[in-house]
């Protein structure tokens, strides 16, 4: 699972690892050093940083008022990796939002009702843009 920020820290992380073999080879073993040091901050940051990204998506709860927080989703996480955990979540709430529509049908909520299906609608769009099946 990457980012934006991971996918550069890691180009970072080659570009250090080319510039520490050409050091080694020209035998300048003080700068080696530094660039050693470097890269294992660098790799230290990646890892930090994946940690968070796995924290965040399995800790993340989503609303059920709105659709906003799944489209954030989308936009700053890559999608391979979490596909299956958001279309769980997505079945959820529309199970969830069945449910209340079934109330709201019994109680005679028309207006309820509709603001009810254009939900499911937009979740089962979402589902159908993003590919998640």
């Amino acid at each position: 699972m990457d980012t934006y920020k991971i996918k550069e820290l890691e180009l970072i992380r080659t570009k250090l690892q080319f510039q520490k073999y050409n050091l080694i080879s020209k035998r300048q073993f003080t700068d080696a050093r530094l660039c050693h040091l470097k890269l294992k901050k660098l790799e230290d940051l990646i890892h930090h940083e994946r940690d968070f990204l796995w924290k965040y998506v399995l800790d993340e709860i989503v609303s059920n008022d709105t659709i906003d927080s799944l489209i954030d989703i989308f936009k700053y996480f890559d999608q391979l990796n979490y596909k299956s955990r958001l279309f769980e979540k997505i079945s959820n709430q529309i199970e969830i939002i069945n449910q209340e529509l079934d109330q709201y049908i019994t109680n005679d909520k028309l207006d309820d009702v509709q603001l009810k299906l254009f939900e499911i609608n937009q979740l089962k769009t979402i589902i159908v843009k993003k590919e998640l099946l």
